[in-house]
């Protein structure tokens, strides 16, 4: 049964075969489970994809998994801080509007996700014509991401046109869904009316945590019979990851503990200068998403952090504490949040963000625990996210408001 089309449109829509993001893509599978055909416009280059697709024309089709990829002609650029990454942001929203939009199966809803909203003005005017619903799904506050957590000033031209995007969002979708489960109070104040609020949350696909044996060349940089503290993720400053390099230096001389980074990221000349001359710290690099499960097997204990900002007052959902948490690994949380997954479910030990010595502290209290004390505490995150945050639990939010506003 066909229950009607849903477009996505995520300018930083990835697939495991690509790379990140991930979330169009699970809901995207989750939504086909159910019953709905799905498009997921994304754009032919972001500075988070390993392997962009091919796309020498301005729109490239391509079905993956089920999903209907629409890969949008964008500018490749080198630096995640660039004015080619400032350009692609406005160019995909522009490309978009040259899109024959009535080549494809109509939509029942249309979907955009941030964190960049700019696309709002073209699938409002798209959900206009083709009598369908304009959803806004929020993953990012992102104009309050750039001048927090970047710096950037409130009147940056750019931060201007974001949050007239969002306000523009908050008043015209049919629906605002967000990842962060206390947004609703900012949203508020710029126009949106509480009802149209929906928290859905990130959640875990179950099968991309099978287990697939590690190329030789990635095992080869695991050492063996250490206690490994592992983060696997983008490696920024907003991650936190200067002050888990500092934390490494304070137990350099503990032999036994090594810290794992799996992942890149913008700033990472920054992070492994402050790492040099430490010999417990190791950068493993970028790993294909199937092997990312089997990579944090291999970890006695998970680090997530994020810098300390008022903006986290509205929550957090981040993939890769899920990843953890299926795992069955301890968690080390230096996140000030609304929400906290970690002390709700006793998985793992809350630091204060930005402190390398509460870090620390926390790394030699697990590192003395037996395995089967460690095992315990990961089993309780585990058990949590498999009753809370499966794709399969969350997507049955997401079809009710679907068939709430067009049944």
């Amino acid at each position: 049964m066909n229950r009607g089309a849903i477009w996505i449109i995520n300018q930083y829509g990835g697939t495991p075969y690509h790379g990140m993001v991930f979330r169009s893509y699970y809901v995207a599978l989750a939504l086909i489970k159910k019953g709905y055909s799905v498009y997921v416009f994304s754009a032919s280059y972001t500075h988070l994809l390993i392997n962009p697709p091919n796309c020498s024309q301005n729109f490239s089709h391509e079905k993956i998994d089920g999903i209907n990829y629409i890969w949008t002609k964008v500018q490749v650029y080198k630096k995640s801080k660039s004015l080619k990454r400032a350009l692609s942001l406005i160019t995909f929203p522009l490309r978009l509007l040259n899109f024959d939009y009535k080549s494809i199966e109509q939509p029942k809803v249309i979907v955009v996700s941030s964190p960049s909203p700019t696309p709002v003005f073209v699938a409002h005017k798209w959900a206009q014509k083709l009598n369908a619903q304009l959803f806004f799904e929020v993953r990012d506050l992102w104009s309050l991401s750039m001048t927090e957590v970047g710096g950037v000033s409130d009147y940056n031209p750019y931060v201007l046109l974001m949050k007239l995007s969002e306000n523009f969002a908050y008043r015209k979708a049919k629906k605002v869904i967000s990842l962060l489960p206390d947004a609703k109070k900012i949203m508020v104040k710029k126009g949106l009316k509480e009802e149209k609020f929906l928290h859905i949350p990130n959640a875990i696909y179950e099968h991309s945590q099978d287990l697939i044996e590690l190329p030789d060349q990635i095992v080869g940089k695991i050492p063996k019979d250490k206690f490994i503290v592992g983060y696997s993720g983008t490696l920024g400053i907003a991650n936190s990851i200067d002050h888990l390099i500092r934390a490494a230096q304070l137990l350099k001389s503990e032999s036994n503990i090594v810290f794992l980074l799996v992942g890149t990221g913008g700033e990472m000349d920054i992070l492994q200068n402050l790492a040099l001359g430490l010999n417990n710290v190791i950068f493993l690099g970028h790993i294909e998403k199937k092997y990312i499960a089997s990579v944090i097997k291999c970890f006695n204990v998970c680090y997530i952090g994020l810098v300390n900002q008022n903006l986290f007052q509205y929550g957090v959902s981040p993939n890769k504490l899920f990843d953890y948490m299926i795992s069955a690994k301890p968690i080390i949380y230096s996140i000030n949040s609304s929400n906290n997954y970690v002390r709700d479910s006793g998985c793992g030990i809350v630091v204060e963000p930005e402190n390398s010595e509460a870090i620390a502290s926390a790394v030699r209290k697990f590192s003395v625990m037996s395995s089967d004390e460690l095992f315990e505490i990961g089993e309780l995150g585990r058990d949590f996210v498999i009753k809370n945050f499966t794709y399969d639990i969350i997507i049955e939010k997401y079809v009710k408001a679907i068939e709430n506003v067009y049944p």
